[in-house]
């Protein structure tokens, strides 16, 4: 034999690529929902065929080096058993590692709709709560159990190629088995790229759209290529953005905020003064709602009446119907509601207090003698949230270290009812200092693992909705208890999520993720209901808030007042991907700067529209870099904390 050191290569690709197909067949059968009447088998087979060239990429990376070195043991026909036995170690180690990317993979793009990435590690520095959630979600320990299998089947497998190959005898012509070799070592080059020659640009995430289905475009793709190309742009992003250039930026912006000229302190900086000053400030609670897509509402479709309680006071208050949340975790809706600033990809402003200094909603009112307080079921570690708001302008941050221990109910902390119960003798407290008060509330009920408490009784038997139920009768409850306070009729209630959820999306970027209710509701100051059908993110809320407040503040953020501005486009972010609204269009830029489509979004249009509305499409586009580009800008030159 010549060649035993090839087919050990071309067995040990194939057993994992096997393993690979298995994983992407449990992710298949887990989203299947998905798949739609207008997908043919055709689509389904294209799929797992793009995914085979993915898996051979991966595959390919990892046995090239091997492969080399056993190439020369070969030849050299040494008798040592130890390098070899090193590379099986090696590569039973280095793909099982790949195994338990894809088992983790299968639940995070359950959850996020989107394969594996760089964002999956950010709460690393709470790794105590992150564990515990783990524990209590099944769903996540159940994917251990194919896991572990597939890992013993490949194990066996590997030491039987491995075998095979240690009892083989070299023999034959020399030169004939270098030439079978290079040819081999080519063929696993071929692989790197993908299949692509070398005309060609090597096999990328882009060559993973072959459709409409957004699903069937990201099953192809391999957990392990995706992560690892992430990590190549997380590094990239870790440096300055350069969207544009900073000073044609900043002249976009200051024309969409009607800034003719500009502050020295800062270029967005706007005194707002309105006609009449409210000389009794009004309270403000603020909450935020885990997950509540806006799509969860009877208002907007939904015909399960799962918030028979949120549809009731946006029946009485300003419901704003086409609010986006500036990204898919809690950290961007807390960030980006709070101080009126977006985020781009997987940054995370909160992660660092000395990152302070931001003059945002708890800074403004705090100018005008409110006390501030944050209100958390869950640790204060999470997400930075308890460091970073404290350095920010809040007096206090209420977490779970200050709940009863037998209060704890998950890895969550409490309940979002005993949050609120809790919270209503420092509300009464903040009162009777006679100053105003801000209070935020960050709920989690609806959130994995869910917790439904026993003396709830849900009408629907899917637990996400139980769950969407539940948060919904803890608000009414609040509600009805702040209703008996004496400081209820000079209080305003904002609603708000802090990010949606996937409910069957059929765009790259769901759109339930970032589609939100934002319901603002006084009795006594919105004396009449309205609907709003303007286009806003979080980063407005702030703004509108203090308008309707008729307090004088300063704007030095990148939000307006929805009451009395409008936006022409909306803009928000992903990990991987940031989208822009229209009135009518939805387009998708991915991080590496490709546009991956534009879709007539009202009408769950599948169709890229790109090439038609090229023109459209690139104003929409700058758009948002130019106010990702001066958000950015403000920040570096510590400008943030201009007043």
């Amino acid at each position: 034999m010549t060649f035993k050191h090839i087919t050990l290569a071309v067995k040990i690709q194939l057993l994992v690529i096997g393993i690979f197909t298995i994983f992407r067949l449990l992710l298949f059968f887990t989203c299947r929902s998905f798949i739609t009447d207008a997908d043919s088998l055709s689509d389904i087979l294209q799929a797992f065929w793009i995914g085979f060239r993915f898996d051979w990429v991966v595959t390919s990376y990892i046995v090239l080096l091997p492969f080399l070195v056993l190439t020369v043991l070969t030849l050299s026909k040494s008798r040592s058993e130890t390098p070899v036995k090193v590379i099986f170690w090696l590569l039973f180690v280095v793909f099982s590692l790949t195994f338990v990317i894809c088992a983790i993979d299968i639940p995070y793009f359950g959850y996020f709709f989107t394969r594996l990435n760089t964002a999956a590690f950010q709460w690393m520095d709470t790794p105590l709560l992150v564990a515990k959630m783990i524990v209590r979600e099944f769903r996540y320990i159940g994917y251990l159990i194919p896991l572990i299998l597939l890992n013993l089947a490949f194990f066996w497998g590997l030491k039987r190629i491995f075998s095979t190959f240690m009892r083989t005898q070299q023999r034959g012509n020399i030169w004939l088995s270098v030439a079978l070799s290079l040819c081999a070592a080519w063929f696993l080059f071929m692989g790197v790229r993908g299949g692509n020659g070398l005309n060609k640009a090597p096999f990328r995430i882009n060559d993973a759209f072959f459709g409409t289905n957004s699903f069937l475009n990201q099953l192809n793709l391999n957990a392990n290529y995706t992560l690892f190309w992430s990590l190549r742009e997380t590094s990239k992003e870790s440096k300055t953005l350069h969207l544009m250039d900073n000073e044609e930026a900043l002249q976009l912006v200051r024309r969409s905020f009607s800034i003719e000229t500009p502050d020295d302190c800062s270029p967005i900086l706007r005194r707002i003064t309105p006609d009449t000053t409210n000389t009794t400030p009004a309270n403000v609670v603020l909450i935020f709602m885990e997950s509540m897509s806006a799509a969860r509402m009877s208002h907007f479709g939904n015909k399960q009446h799962l918030t028979p309680f949120l549809d009731s006071i946006a029946a009485e208050g300003y419901l704003f119907e086409n609010i986006y949340s500036s990204g898919i975790h809690t950290h961007n809706g807390v960030f980006g509601t709070l101080f009126s600033f977006p985020t781009l990809y997987t940054q995370r402003a909160m992660r660092y207090a000395t990152m302070s200094n931001y003059k945002g909603m708890a800074s403004a009112l705090k100018s005008h003698g409110y006390s501030t307080t944050f209100f958390a079921t869950h640790e204060g570690q999470f997400d930075n949230i308890e460091e970073f708001l404290t350095a920010n302008d809040f007096d206090r941050v209420v977490t779970s270290a200050d709940y009863p221990p037998d209060k704890i109910v998950n890895g969550w902390g409490v309940t979002d009812d005993f949050m609120f119960d809790f919270s209503m003798p420092i509300l009464a407290q903040r009162h009777a200092e006679q100053r105003p008060f801000l209070a935020v509330f960050l709920t989690v009920s609806n959130h994995v693992p869910y917790h439904i408490p026993k003396y709830f009784s849900p009408r629907q038997q899917n637990i996400k909705e139980q769950a969407v139920e539940y948060a919904d009768w803890a608000m009414k409850k609040f509600m009805e208890m702040a209703a008996e306070q004496p400081w209820f009729d000079n209080t305003l209630f904002v609603f708000v999520a802090d990010h949606g959820a996937l409910l069957n999306d059929i765009y790259a970027m769901p759109l339930n993720y970032h589609h939100i209710p934002l319901i603002m509701y006084a009795p006594k100051m919105i004396p009449q209901a309205e609907t709003f059908e303007r286009l806003g993110g979080q980063i407005d809320i702030f703004p509108t808030t203090m308008q309707l407040l008729r307090l004088p503040y300063v704007n030095n953020t990148m939000g307006i007042d929805l009451l009395s501005e409008e936006r022409s486009f909306v803009y928000f972010s992903s990990d991987q991907r940031y989208g822009v609204i229209s009135d009518s269009l939805f387009l998708i830029v991915s991080q590496s700067n490709d546009v991956e489509g534009l879709f007539r979004y009202r009408t769950n249009d599948t169709t890229n529209y790109f090439n038609q509305y090229k023109t459209v499409a690139a104003e929409m586009r700058r758009y948002a870099e130019a106010h990702f580009q001066v958000a950015q800008y403000v920040v570096f030159q510590r400008m943030q904390g201009c007043e």
